[in-house]
This record gives C-alpha cells, sequence and structure tokens, in this order.
C-alpha cells in the first residue's frame, strides 16, 4: 500500500539501493575503475535516473575496459569504427561481416545477422565518411558496397565491384566519400565514383606503380592525395571528374625520416 508521501516501500528501497552503489563507485573509482564502473553499471539498471546516468556516462569516459564482442566465431581480419564511433564492423576469413553497437562498450551489441557476400576471406572494411556506407574487400578480388544506414538491416548496393584478378588488400574513402579506392594484388589501384551507391561507375585503368601488393592505403585530408603501401609510392589523385592519378613523389622503402 503506498505511504502518505507517495511512495511505496519497494521503490523508496530501490532508491536507496541505487544511491548506495552510486556512493561505492564514487568510493572506489581512484582505486579500482572497472570495479567502480560496474557499481555505476547495477545502479544504472536498478534505478535509472539523470543521475545515474550521468555518473555511468562520466566513467565510461575516464575508465579504460575491455569487452570480448561475440559474433565470429572464425579468425578476425579486418575492423573499422563508423565516423559517429557507435558502430564497428569485422570481417572474418569465412567471408562473414559483423556489425557491433557499442554505444556502451562494456556491454556491446551485436546489430543484425551476419552480412555474406564474398567468398574467401574479408580482409579490408572501411565505412564512408558521412557513416551511411560500409565497403568490404575480400580476396576473392571483389569489392561490396552495404547500405548501413540502418545498421540492423544492412542491404547490399548494387553488384559487387572487382578490378583485380587477386586478393583485395585495402579499401578506403576520400574524405568527401565521393570515390572508393581499391588497391590489391600485383600493386594496382583502383578508383570509383560511388557518388551513386547502387550504380558505381570505375575511374579509369587501374594505377599500377608498386612491384607487389598493395596493403594500405591513406588519404590527405584535402582528399587530393593519396599514399599507398607495398612498394611505398605517392600519387596525386587530382580529382574526381579526371580519373588519371599521377605519381607525385617516389619514396624509398627504407627512408624513415
Amino acid at each position: 500500500m503506498p505511504s502518505s508521501s507517495g511512495t511505496s516501500p519497494s521503490s523508496s528501497s530501490v532508491e536507496v539501493t541505487a544511491q548506495l552503489l552510486l556512493s561505492q563507485a564514487r568510493a572506489t573509482v581512484s582505486v579500482d575503475p572497472r570495479t567502480a564502473l560496474r557499481f555505476a553499471e547495477a545502479a544504472d539498471r536498478l534505478g535509472p535516473t539523470p543521475e545515474t546516468e550521468d555518473t555511468l556516462i562520466q566513467l565510461l569516459g575516464d575508465t579504460r575496459s575491455q569487452s570480448v564482442l561475440t559474433g565470429l566465431t572464425n579468425p578476425v581480419l579486418a575492423v573499422a569504427f563508423a565516423p559517429d564511433g557507435y558502430t564497428l564492423a569485422a570481417g572474418d576469413n569465412t567471408g562473414s561481416i559483423v556489425l557491433w553497437d557499442i554505444r556502451n562498450p562494456t556491454r556491446p551489441r551485436q546489430l543484425g545477422a551476419p552480412l555474406t557476400s564474398a567468398t574467401g576471406p574479408v580482409t579490408s572494411v572501411a565505412f564512408s565518411p558521412d557513416g551511411h556506407s560500409l565497403a568490404t574487400g575480400s580476396a576473392d578480388g571483389w569489392v561490396v558496397l552495404w547500405d548501413v544506414r540502418d545498421p540492423t538491416r544492412p542491404r547490399q548496393f548494387g553488384q559487387p565491384l572487382s578490378s583485380h584478378t587477386g586478393t583485395i588488400g585495402r579499401v578506403a574513402f576520400t574524405p568527401d566519400g565521393h570515390v572508393l579506392v581499391e588497391g590489391g594484388n600485383g600493386g594496382s589501384v583502383a578508383f570509383w565514383d560511388v557518388q551513386d551507391s547502387t550504380t558505381p561507375r570505375q575511374l579509369g585503368p587501374p594505377l599500377v606503380g608498386h612491384t607487389g601488393d598493395v596493403y594500405a592505403m591513406v588519404f590527405a585530408p584535402d582528399g587530393n592525395t593519396i599514399a599507398t603501401a607495398g612498394i611505398t609510392r605517392l600519387r596525386d589523385s587530382v580529382g574526381h571528374a579526371r580519373p588519371e592519378p599521377r605519381p607525385a613523389a617516389a619514396l624509398p622503402a627504407e627512408s624513415a625520416d
């Protein structure tokens, strides 16, 4: 029966317990941050209030935590965060890709069923700068674009892309998200116009500048230069409308300075 104050004994007990847990969290944070985080989580689950939520968010920001993500049971070869930091993508050696919601990194949550399109190991994954698309490259030589605007129900954009006959070593988007670049076996690098993700268009023939496989690439912030690594070489991408990237400089592989 409710008390005269309008609060039932059971709800009052919950609030008291939640406050005790918050007190324990604050008292232990300096000596055992992981335990303090668990106290705050328990308080927020038991009696969520603005105070418990604020304390939990503060501790999540101040505490390093480790979580094991489930969903893939085979070796994981590629991982990437979405630009907002809330979604993580991972691909394994069977061709499966899993998305996780990691807003609370201590309790990551798998988003939907694993994606499957590749017939070989997934070797690279990359989100577009706006977080709406996910590109995956695999050892079967294909690049797949996924619509992840709703990460709980991703869907494939169009048909897989291919300019290689072997493994895709790396995929990357330009900073504006208009062009997707893929590098792979044989040392070639291909550019795709993905402004319309349903019908990507290859921009000119692949570039050939490496004598070995391409394993890494990164764009300069202005998007005008891309560095590709295998046998190290820099190339100027000269914009989206002109698919004739040219060498900008050759860097000796042994030069570290």
